[in-house]
C-alpha cells in the first residue's frame, strides 16, 4: 500500500513554492505603477492625501496598490488617518505601570487600549514601566483629563505622561513604507 507524501516534505530548490524561490522584491523589480507609489510615499513624506494628488489616483486605486505592496512584504504599516489634521495636534507619550501582572489584568488593560479612541499606539515595554502609549489630544487640558481617567483605572499603579514633538520620521502621518531588508 502506497502512503501519500508527507505533508511537510521539503520541496526541491527552485520549486515555485520553495522558500528559496520566494525572494523579496526590490524597488527596481517592481512594476512602474508600484515603483511610482513607493517613490511618491517618500517624496510626500507618507501623506496619503498628497500622494493621491501627486499620482493623480483615486483613493480606491491607492488602497489596491498598497494592498499589493503589503502582500509583497514591502509595506509594514499603513496609517491613513492623521489625528493632527483632525483637530488633535498634541502628541503624548504615556508610560504605564500595572499594579498586577496577571493575564486577566493585562488582557483587560490591552482591550481598553484598543477600544480607547485617543490611543493610536500601545506597546509593551521592559523596565520600570509595562506599557508605552501614544495618544493625540486637542490641548493640554484634554490630555490631562485623559491621564486622570487612565490613573483612575484599578489595574494601574503609575502613569507618566509627556508631550512629544516629533523631529524626524513618520509617527502617524500617512504611511511609512519599510523594506524587509534592514540595510537597503
Amino acid at each position: 500500500m502506497d502512503l501519500p507524501p508527507r505533508r511537510f516534505e521539503r520541496r526541491p530548490h527552485g520549486h515555485p513554492k520553495s522558500r528559496a524561490s520566494r525572494r523579496s522584491p526590490t524597488l527596481e523589480s517592481l512594476p512602474p505603477r508600484l515603483r511610482s507609489l513607493v517613490e511618491a510615499a517618500v517624496l510626500c513624506h507618507g501623506d496619503a492625501e498628497a500622494m493621491l494628488r501627486c499620482l493623480a489616483l483615486q483613493p480606491r486605486t491607492l488602497h489596491q496598490r498598497l494592498s499589493i505592496l503589503r502582500r509583497l512584504g514591502l509595506v509594514r504599516a499603513v496609517y491613513l488617518v492623521d489625528p493632527r489634521k483632525r483637530g488633535r495636534p498634541l502628541e503624548c507619550l504615556t508610560l504605564v505601570r500595572l499594579a498586577r501582572h496577571s493575564r486577566d489584568a493585562m488582557a483587560d488593560f490591552e482591550a481598553w487600549c484598543v477600544a480607547d479612541p485617543w490611543v493610536t499606539c500601545a506597546a509593551r515595554v521592559c523596565g520600570r514601566f509595562d506599557y508605552q502609549l501614544t495618544s493625540f489630544h486637542a490641548d493640554l487640558r484634554e490630555a490631562n483629563r485623559w491621564r486622570r481617567v487612565l490613573e483612575a483605572r484599578s489595574e494601574i499603579q503609575k502613569v507618566d505622561q509627556r508631550g512629544v514633538r516629533t523631529l524626524a520620521g513618520h509617527p502617524l502621518s500617512g504611511m511609512p513604507l519599510v523594506s524587509k531588508n534592514p540595510n537597503p
